[in-house]
């Protein structure tokens, strides 16, 4: 808590606030003896946390003390440290007087640039939370911000940015930022990124084209609030088979920046499409309730068949949608029916148990409590479909399983399951299509 509080100390002084010399010294001295404290083998110190501590200290103005122990904190614990921790490193180094010429600043950035998580919706990273702080609240939103902090303090220019800041802006969600550490880092960030840039002094003129078509035009003026404008074009304008150019100018004479989203919304058939990962990885199988290894292409009429969809990520993903159709010829049972049989009952929710020790990945599990595994806080189960829903979806392997029943016979086009961010849609993943026979 001292930390946190001379950081802040530390950054009121940045932008020119009168702070008590002696309460910042005091508190220096506190912090420095817990950072050169004596630890042991058994005890011993948390690399990241000292990272934080020297970024305190030389944000409050410690620059001489600090310079030597942060050089060798990079020696000697530089593989140690997590992205949040070589972020702090980064900007103790800076605030030290290091230059981005510094061989140990360079490496520190060549580090997290290697680290990066790139998606349609920008730049993050991510971190396990350092030891003994709340891992409630230490999130990728954190330790992203911190990294943009860094890299906007050392290099402002620097291509990894702009995508980093928008992945912030996106991840405050409708729910705004998670916790009140991710709140205090974003606006830190964002704040620091607009001064260096000087959005908020934008004065230019704007204008989008669609084949030299005038689709969008207007002014940006010094103003506290963002000027925005969008503009929906029917894909009807695009002639198929021949490339169509969109094109943003502005007038690069004056201050300012502009930013721009082009989404493109339209539908796949269901004949031959094949998988696709754009930040989702997506499967469903079909299996018979007695051979649940075994897939299946078909089923007879009244056959009970159960659905496995599995989904995959490689970093967190906000605010989820899976969307599992089924083919014509089969009807999901909803299990809270009174009119379902007892026994197949039993046997979904046996099939789930197995499915949610699965997602534990070897930690600690109660039967008791398997629904506290499942991310998919709400499953709605629908005439054709079944849906679900996650507020936020970590880095692992999903699985959730549902039962259906043949209910037509003929040959029906299995359509792809579709995973995607509900408030960022270029973050999705579909499944393969096929088909699915219902005998008589």
């Amino acid at each position: 808590m001292s930390g946190w509080v001379l950081l802040a100390l530390g950054e009121a002084q940045r932008d020119g606030i009168s702070v008590d010399s002696g309460v910042v010294q005091r508190a220096s001295g506190y912090v420095f003896g817990w950072v050169n404290r004596t630890v042991d083998i058994a005890h011993p110190a948390d690399v990241n946390q000292k990272a934080f501590l020297l970024e305190a200290l030389a944000a409050a103005g410690g620059r001489g003390p600090v310079a030597t122990p942060a050089r060798a904190l990079f020696e000697q614990y530089r593989t140690q440290l997590g992205n949040a921790g070589k972020a702090y490193l980064l900007l103790a180094l800076t605030d030290t007087g290091a230059t981005k010429d510094d061989q140990q600043v360079r490496t520190l950035f060549d580090d997290l640039a290697a680290a990066t998580i790139p998606s349609a919706n920008g730049n993050h990273w991510e971190d396990a939370a350092p030891n003994g702080w709340r891992s409630s609240f230490w999130t990728s939103t954190t330790t992203t911000a911190l990294v943009s902090l860094a890299l906007a303090r050392v290099q402002p220019e620097h291509a990894l940015i702009a995508q980093t800041v928008r992945w912030l802006v996106v991840a405050r969600g409708a729910q705004g930022w998670a916790t009140s550490t991710d709140r205090a880092m974003a606006i830190l960030a964002l704040t620091s990124y607009a001064v260096q840039t000087g959005e908020l002094a934008g004065d230019f003129s704007y204008r989008v084209q669609l084949d030299q078509a005038d689709v969008l035009s207007g002014l940006v003026k010094p103003n506290v609030a963002p000027t925005t404008a969008e503009k929906k074009v029917p894909l009807a304008i695009v002639k198929p088979g021949t490339t169509s150019l969109v094109s943003f100018t502005r007038d690069f004479n004056k201050p300012g920046r502009l930013y721009y989203t082009l989404d493109l919304r339209y539908v796949t058939p269901a004949k031959e499409v094949e998988a696709l990962n754009r930040g989702f990885a997506v499967s469903h199988s079909y299996t018979s309730l007695d051979d649940p290894k075994t897939p299946i292409s078909q089923a007879g009429l009244s056959q009970t068949v159960r659905v496995t969809v599995t989904v995959m990520v490689s970093s967190a993903h906000p605010y989820v949608v899976v969307e599992d159709l089924l083919p014509a010829g089969l009807e999901p049972v909803d299990a809270r029916l009174k009119n379902v049989d007892p026994a197949l009952k039993a046997r979904l929710e046996s099939d789930r148990l197995a499915a949610a020790k699965q997602q534990a990945n070897g930690g600690y599990y109660a039967p008791w409590y398997y629904w506290y595994y499942s991310p998919w806080q709400q499953v709605d189960t629908r005439s054709d479909r079944v849906v679900l829903q996650a507020s936020s979806l970590g880095k692992g392997i999903y699985e959730y399983v549902y039962y259906a029943r043949a209910t037509t016979p003929g040959s029906f086009f299995v359509v792809p399951a579709h995973a995607e961010e509900t408030y960022f849609p270029e973050v999705f993943g579909r499944s393969d299509s096929g088909r699915f026979t219902v005998t008589p």
